[in-house]
């Protein structure tokens, strides 16, 4: 298969929304963008950014609970345990997109 210029994981495109977020704004007026448009792409690259940071750390809790649990079953854990509470990333409050925003909360 040939490349493509559409990304094909979400880190790929976290960049090609920053990279948009970034040069579209110098080229609007010539391509006819409309400054909502603009408005709408910051707030969808910082909320995309944001999931993406939230899921790693569900993730990397998720994969230290497992990794303990197995510890605690193996009989390799000596002393006392100690359990570390998960740090999510905090949410930009002013530059998520609401929409988002109402279904991570739910």
């Amino acid at each position: 298969m040939a490349n493509s210029a559409i990304p094909r994981d979400d880190a790929g495109r976290l960049g090609l929304l920053r990279h948009l977020k970034a040069s579209l704004p110098g080229m609007a007026d010539l391509l006819g963008v409309p400054a909502e448009t603009l408005t709408r792409l910051d707030k969808a690259t910082v909320s995309f950014g944001f999931a993406l940071d939230y899921q790693t750390a569900l993730k990397n809790a998720t994969e230290g609970a497992v990794a303990l649990k197995l510890a605690v079953r193996d009989g390799s854990v000596t002393g006392a345990l100690v359990v570390h509470p998960i740090t999510l990333p905090t949410r930009p409050k002013d530059r998520c997109s609401r929409v988002f925003m109402t279904s991570l909360s739910n």
